[in-house]
């Protein structure tokens, strides 16, 4: 559901996820972890970044004593701010095309000018003058 321009909020089987942004540049925040997503007309692009709740093998395979712990506050900041930036590009775009359309509402076509010659004037009658 959307909250707020730019914020949709989802409720799944797997638990709730958040996104933040416009289309074109949108950070998910969830269970699942974070990822970032891109899209323009019908292709999209997405990248996880990591974190979320994460199933432990008991097995032996690659541990080194410590969890990741999902992206830092630097890179969420540094996420944050470009989905801003994409935000207002994308308002900038949005009115400037409404500026657009309202210049061009009152332009019409007109026929070219032409110039009216006027017939020369009768000479007075000098009878009449005397």
């Amino acid at each position: 559901m959307k909250i707020a321009p730019g914020v949709r909020i989802r409720a799944s089987s797997r638990g709730f996820s958040a996104g933040i942004g416009p289309r074109a540049a949108r950070v998910h925040v969830g269970t699942r972890g974070v990822g970032v997503s891109t899209g323009a007309g019908p292709f999209g692009a997405y990248a996880h970044l990591g974190g979320g709740s994460r199933r432990r093998s008991s097995g032996g395979g690659g541990g080194y004593g410590y969890a990741y712990a999902g992206p830092s506050r630097t890179t969420l900041a540094e996420l944050d701010r470009a989905a801003r930036r994409a935000e207002k590009e994308a308002e900038i775009e949005r009115i400037a095309s409404v500026e657009r359309q309202l210049v061009r509402v009152h332009v019409q076509d007109f026929r070219s000018p032409t110039r009216n010659i006027l017939p020369e004037p009768a000479l007075p009658d000098a009878r009449a003058v005397r």
